[in-house]
């Protein structure tokens, strides 16, 4: 009985590397390849995603400093925002430009504050900030191989709600540290 149990443990953990592995490379084909393609189920609009989107300007507010650093951050974040709306809502089943500049400006932003969290925090700060937005976005992800509507829009809503919010609570700490970027 306990052999089946690992079994059935092993095999789980080895079945969400591979989906985790499989959709980091459709990721990246996505970034490269199929730049303009979109990969949200076959499905009507949905205006909690597509309003969501522009809390994304949000976390502008919160980045410290007045170097040329964190200007470019800002302005990022500013333009994130319409963006996302134009890729997750005005052209969400078309192909269009939206969806790899939509990629290129997350992927960055998401790989910045890591980074940020990582250096100016901790190890441990950039787990408890990132767990929640990452696993909703992994979760949307998932949605969009299986074409699954509900589960996308529910997952990627809970993304772009939570990200920014983590991103405003890692600015924010980094500021409160003393520190400006």
């Amino acid at each position: 009985m306990m052999n089946d149990n690992k079994n059935i443990l092993t095999q789980c953990f080895f079945n969400n590397i591979h989906k985790f592995v499989g959709i980091t490379q459709q990721h990246f084909t996505l970034l490269t390849c199929d730049f303009c393609k979109t990969n949200v189920p076959q499905c009507c609009k949905s205006k909690w995603v597509g309003y969501s989107c522009f809390l994304y300007v949000i976390p502008a507010f919160f980045i410290p400093g007045s170097s040329f650093f964190s200007d470019i951050l800002r302005l990022l974040y500013i333009v994130q925002g319409p963006i996302a709306h134009a890729s997750d809502y005005i052209w969400h089943n078309e192909t269009h430009i939206s969806h790899g500049i939509d990629r290129w400006f997350a992927t960055t932003l998401v790989m910045i504050t890591i980074y940020l969290c990582s250096r100016y925090l901790s190890f441990f700060n950039t787990i408890y900030y990132g767990i929640i937005p990452l696993s909703s976005l992994y979760l949307a992800k998932i949605a969009s191989t299986i074409n699954d509507m509900n589960l996308y829009n529910i997952s990627q809503t809970i993304w772009h709600i939570t990200s920014p919010i983590s991103c405003c609570l890692v600015y924010y700490n980094i500021y409160t540290s003393g520190h400006t970027l």
